[in-house]
């Protein structure tokens, strides 16, 4: 047994000081590893922001020119109109020029049509 008038010493304790330093050496090896991956998450995430940001410039470009193409087709389709309202006026009016053709007699082969 020990001596009751013994003072222990630090390298008299039940645990061996061998393994202190290895549990303290895993301990930090275990804390700096975690680290690490939180960082790399971190490295990896700007990099997905990075590259979402990318896309969304992207899109963003496309859309504008979505947007000047359709008020290009826009305006053509305006002009498409306005061209078959002309056409179709100036439809009425052979139509009209052949009836009052035939009644004055100058196109007999042309019947007027109603």
């Amino acid at each position: 047994m020990t001596d009751p008038l013994h003072k222990p010493r630090f390298l008299d304790t039940k645990v061996p000081i061998t393994y202190l330093i290895g549990i303290t050496i895993s301990a930090c090896t275990f804390m700096a590893g975690w680290a690490l991956k939180v960082d790399n998450r971190g490295a990896r995430n700007e990099e997905r922001i990075t590259a979402l940001e990318a896309r969304t410039t992207g899109a963003a470009e496309q859309a504008y020119e979505l947007r000047n193409i359709a008020s290009q087709l826009a305006e053509v389709n305006k002009k498409l109109a306005d061209l078959n309202q002309i056409q179709s006026q100036m439809t009425v009016m052979e139509f009209r020029m052949g009836n009052a053709e035939y009644a004055l007699g100058l196109n007999t082969n042309r019947k007027p049509v109603k």
